[in-house]
């Protein structure tokens, strides 16, 4: 039986900056591109898409 595809991928790049962190997260399957300040912005980001894929 073969592994269920999975509903998202994502690269995230980290990098820390004169403010605070920047996170960037890339779809590998859209290639759409988002930046985020902070990890606050970023978990909300990540719950709603969790939310609507069966990956937790």
């Amino acid at each position: 039986m073969s592994e269920p595809e999975p509903a998202a991928a994502f690269v995230v790049r980290v990098t820390s900056g004169q403010h605070g962190p920047r996170i960037r997260l890339q779809d590998l399957r859209t290639g759409e591109v988002r930046e985020f300040a902070s990890w606050a912005e970023f978990l909300r980001y990540a719950e709603t898409v969790g939310s609507r894929s069966t990956l937790r």
